[in-house]
């Protein structure tokens, strides 16, 4: 009952430094409680410096449970299809029009927007900065502008300790416990144009069927920062686009795992340079059979456009994952 009287006073009268605690943690649980999320926005990305860029994309996400996520991003370019059926993990891409696949886990799957259950993970303060309004529903809405920070070590980077203790500045619609919009390091803003909270959904959704035309790769790549799928840790340590990959060369199999008929993907960790060079190179799961060091072979092959961190170039640590399928 406390938690729903703070709620109302927040929405009546915002007092700039006021604690908002309670209300990032209501958010938590409530998406936690509701199991499922649906939601779809805008987001923005902007990077300073001597080559200011503005990129532009509309996303779509849904999740139910940890294993069972949709995620749709298209801009002006190019577009990611990524897709968790409970079992794997599929990522599908244009214009290249190639996907990939690999074992699906909470940590890959774990949705790049949308992501509120955790936001109360760690959560040193939150504060009432102001109010503001954002599109919602077609429409203007009402919000409170919360700053956060949070403590380290960060959970959402395996542990690791944060390059930062910023979080997101939230704008937020307390009487429906809901984000509308967040800016994250000042490069990144996310607006959310409609959620719903346990959301009709069928299993048809967690459904990839390789669209016609299309070709399986052998590569699957983090859509941005460390550990698979984009996430709040990504954005906040990261603060810019992750590097992308320009040239990339395939694996070669080793005679004696085409002979063993032997399939199957290796881990494997960078840093990516300020030039776009692989660096650090080195195996984190392997196949064997001389499989890891091709997989190394090919990574280090590699260039990338190179991650943005505070509108520079930065280096910046990624685990892709290279796959082996026999021809």
């Amino acid at each position: 009952m406390r938690a729903v009287l703070w709620l109302l006073a927040a929405a009546a009268s915002a007092q700039t430094g006021e604690d908002a605690r309670p209300l990032v943690e209501s958010i938590a649980h409530t998406v936690t409680s509701a199991g499922s999320v649906r939601a779809e926005g805008v987001i923005v990305r902007e990077s300073a410096g001597p080559s200011p860029s503005r990129t532009e994309a509309r996303f779509e996400v849904e999740t139910q449970g940890p294993l069972l996520t949709r995620y749709h991003e298209v801009n002006s370019r190019n577009s990611i299809l990524l897709i968790c059926d409970g079992a794997s993990r599929w990522t599908y891409t244009e214009p290249e029009k190639s996907y990939t696949r690999t074992t699906a886990d909470e940590a890959a799957c774990a949705p790049p927007m949308a992501r509120w259950g955790d936001l109360a993970d760690y959560l040193a303060s939150a504060r009432v900065t102001g109010q503001d309004h954002s599109e919602f529903e077609g429409g203007s809405r009402a919000c409170l502008v919360v700053e956060t920070s949070y403590e380290e070590p960060n959970p959402r980077t395996g542990g690791a300790a944060r390059a930062g203790p910023e979080g997101p500045t939230l704008c937020i619609d307390p009487a429906r416990r809901m984000v509308l919009r967040e800016r994250i390091l000042n490069t990144t803003t996310v607006t959310y144009t409609r959620v719903e909270y346990r959301p009709p959904q069928s299993a048809e959704v967690f459904q990839f069927h390789p669209p016609p035309g299309s070709s399986q790769g052998g590569v699957s790549l983090p859509l941005m920062g460390e550990g698979g799928v984009a996430n709040y840790a990504g954005l906040r340590n990261g603060g810019g686009p992750a590097p992308l990959v320009k040239v990339m060369r395939p694996p070669q199999y080793t005679p004696e795992a085409l002979q063993a008929g032997l399939e199957g993907t290796v881990l494997v960790s960078l840093v990516v340079d300020e030039e776009g060079q692989p660096q650090n190179v080195r195996v984190v799961r392997g196949l064997g059979m001389g499989l890891d060091e091709k997989a190394i072979e090919a990574v280090s092959g590699w260039r990338f456009k190179p991650g943005v961190s505070g509108g520079l170039p930065a280096a910046w640590p990624l685990t892709v994952g290279v796959t082996f399928r026999l021809p």
